[in-house]
């Protein structure tokens, strides 16, 4: 019997590729308003002169503040919706 490595590779390659999408965004990281948020948790303004902080889960659309673009920061993690495997 002959063994087609070929598969292996290619189920390695797509088991890396999905395992990428699910680590966790360094806190800090910015989105702006109409983006995807890339990670659930916390995000506050980037702007310190305003104290505004909306709770998002992956792929939620980043909100605009009173109307107008601005930029949030990660400030915490989400742990209800880590999963371990």
């Amino acid at each position: 019997m002959k063994i087609d490595n070929r598969h292996y590779t290619l189920s390695v390659l797509s088991s890396y590729s999905s395992q990428e999408n699910t680590d966790r965004k360094p806190l800090g990281i910015i989105r702006n308003s109409g983006q995807y948020s890339p990670q659930g948790g916390n995000w506050k303004l980037s702007d310190p002169t305003i104290s505004a902080v909306v709770s998002l889960r992956r792929g939620d659309v980043m909100p605009y503040y009173q109307g107008k673009p601005v930029a949030w920061a990660l400030i915490e993690y989400d742990m209800a919706q880590e999963v371990e495997i």
